[in-house]
């Protein structure tokens, strides 16, 4: 039986037959309510998930690789409208310790109004840099998407490497992705990760974009792919041109990552590893205003639909029913309908942060973390009130990106 199998097992076992029967014995035998015996279910899952995810982390930790074996490398970024970070971004591809013949560098314009382009073009490099605009492709090429599929076509690099525009990087950092992506190897994920600031709100979305990227490394630790970010991912050109693109999902704006993630993994037949590396660290800062970060979440959650039902429904719909519980439960406590939740709110809220900094504690040394407790409370105080709420608008409704509305 391959990793994958026992972890599904696991997970069945966990969620089918553990909190049944922690279930049973509370509202039957202990008499407890309803929703209390379901929250505390609920509770038990989250407690596993976090553990589960400290279990793949450490996974991660044990098995870095190294090819030492030198590739052509094209590193794609999409772009609109980011004149006021895109010179930094390019400054610090500028720096990377890797052969400068063995470089190329491939900004995609995605209908900028601002003067992104002009700053590319004044920064003198010896690495080769291709501008491509979506304008000049004709009608109908815009997006992300289409911003990717062009940069990747038009790469002469065996090696893609995906980036954004906001995103600055240590001087190892293409030579510590490539050096991951071996044989075996058909999408390398790597390390994305807020900084800049130290601010409450900044601290804040730090922890919580840390936990979001942490889990998707555990998934990938325990054989189980499901989370990516474009931000910082690594594969071969032929397996995603073999695979034919992003085809008919190339006008869907979002999930573009985890797309890719199952093109060329369904197309070499290799596993999914994550670089799991402080040199391999894509930096980029964190949401300046509440709209901003709002915005952001529910771009991300519109891609939520489309996992389809699975093993990654199983693990995350009761996550998300945990968030729901714990909000109905504060709302009870808040207006005085059950005093007595006081204690089982207070209780599944300790369950919530300790699973979190387990996580964070365990990948606090590759991402360069300092947890402060007061910070994380709130953090863990917050989040299903923007989770719960980002899901459903982000399912039902178009969400704004780049000034632009997406269906």
């Amino acid at each position: 039986m391959n990793r994958r199998r026992i972890n599904e097992a696991l997970f069945v076992f966990a969620f089918f037959v553990l909190g049944p029967v922690l279930f049973f014995c509370l509202y039957f035998m202990c008499r407890v309510s309803l929703f209390t015996a379901a929250i505390a279910v609920l509770a038990l899952h989250y407690a596993l998930f976090t553990l589960w995810i400290q279990s793949g982390l450490r996974k991660l930790a044990g098995g870095y690789k190294r090819n030492v074996f030198l590739r052509k490398v094209s590193i794609v970024i999409p772009f609109r409208n980011e004149q006021e970070v895109i010179e930094e971004n390019l400054k610090s591809i500028i720096a990377q310790k890797y052969p400068r013949e063995l470089m190329e560098i491939i900004y995609i314009d995605d209908h900028s109004s601002d003067a992104s382009i002009d700053i590319i073009r004044n920064l003198v490099t010896d690495i080769s840099i291709k501008i491509i605009s979506l304008k000049d492709l004709g009608k109908g090429y815009n997006g992300k998407k289409a911003a990717l599929e062009a940069g990747i076509r038009n790469a002469s690099g065996e090696i893609i490497i995906t980036s954004d525009a906001d995103c600055r990087y240590v001087e190892k950092w293409v030579s510590t992705m490539v050096a991951m992506l071996d044989a075996n190897t058909a999408y390398l994920a790597g390390p994305v990760m807020y900084a800049g600031e130290s601010n409450t709100w900044a601290l804040m979305q730090q922890y919580e974009y840390a936990g979001l990227v942490l889990t998707g490394a555990g998934f990938i630790g325990n054989g189980l792919p499901t989370i990516a970010y474009g931000a910082n991912s690594a594969f071969r050109k032929e397996d995603f041109i073999y695979a034919g693109g992003f085809a008919a999902e190339i006008k869907t704006e979002s999930g573009d990552d985890e797309q890719i993630m199952r093109l060329v993994q369904a197309r070499r037949g290799g596993e999914v590893s994550y670089c799991y590396s402080a040199d391999a660290i894509a930096y980029t800062k964190p949401n300046k205003t509440v709209q901003q970060f709002i915005h952001q979440r529910n771009r991300w959650a519109s891609k939520a639909g489309r996992y389809g039902f699975g093993l990654t429904v199983l693990v995350l719909l009761p996550i998300f029913l945990f968030y729901i519980s714990i909000i109905i439960a504060a709302f009870q406590v808040v207006f005085g309908c059950s005093a007595a939740l006081l204690y089982v709110l207070t209780g599944v809220l300790l369950v919530k942060m300790f699973g979190e900094y387990l996580v964070l504690n365990t990948g606090k040394k590759v991402f360069q973390l300092s947890i402060r407790f007061p910070v994380l409370l709130l953090t863990t105080l917050i989040q299903p009130i923007y989770i719960v709420s980002s899901t459903i608008v982000g399912v039902m409704r178009p969400f704004i990106w780049k000034g632009r509305v997406v269906e």
